[in-house]
């Protein structure tokens, strides 16, 4: 039979309707097929730039994602501008491994969907236990990227800054005594004669405050 006419007849969708139909019946965890990937771009500004998908086809046997196969994937997403790159600060997990008997809680919604985001703030081995067939297209990875300066943009800016910009604040202060007297007492002008001469300068150094918001909204469907 010629190929477009297979694809034509193609009666899959009608094995995964039966299975739906069952699902009370037969629903035993299954290892994953695949782990849905989201890399995310957030702008120096705290700004979502950009939103990447792919997926992860896993082997039949593979249980785990190895730190060194996380590494490469992070490597091969990255994003950079003449002036800065996005750099890796997060990583999120969502995966619901929940047995069979937990099913009529999912969907009365007894379990909490934070209970199912788990955040690496290190690369480290990612275990991919067994679940529902159901819950396998929701299986996703995410990795949050923001945007810094390159190193050597921030050496030379440094470097350029004018010598002495940045000084503490400083008082310098002079007292005239009369003569013929050891104690100086320094008040108001009532209480005491003596003449204060009193010169101040101060600059107000550079402050930069940098703080990252992080959240993951995870959607159910069945």
């Amino acid at each position: 039979m010629d190929s477009k006419v297979e694809d034509a007849f193609d009666s899959s969708w009608i094995t995964e309707e039966e299975r739906l139909t069952d699902l009370k019946h037969n629903c035993l965890p299954e290892p994953l097929p695949f782990v849905s990937l989201e890399f995310l771009y957030v702008d120096k500004h705290m700004e979502l730039q950009s939103v990447v998908r792919d997926k992860l086809y896993l082997d039949d046997d593979e249980t785990v994602l190895t730190q060194e196969r996380l590494m490469a994937l992070v490597q091969s997403r990255r994003q950079e501008t003449p002036m800065t790159q996005y750099v890796l600060k997060d990583t999120m997990f969502f995966h619901v491994p929940i047995e069979p008997e937990q099913l009529s809680l999912f969907v009365q919604g007894s379990l909490p969907e934070s209970s199912f985001v788990k955040y690496y703030p290190i690369l480290e081995d990612i275990a991919l236990s067994p679940s529902i067939f159901v819950f396998h297209p929701y299986t996703t990875l995410v990795f949050v990227y923001y945007e810094e300066e390159k190193p050597a943009v921030r050496k030379l800016k440094s470097a350029l800054k004018i010598p002495g910009s940045r000084r503490r604040v400083t008082k310098r202060v002079r007292i005239r005594a009369p003569r013929n007297t050891r104690r100086v007492m320094l008040g108001s002008e009532e209480e005491a004669d003596d003449e204060v001469e009193a010169v101040s300068e101060a600059t107000v150094s550079e402050a930069t405050v940098s703080d990252a918001s992080k959240s993951l909204l995870c959607a159910k469907h069945i």
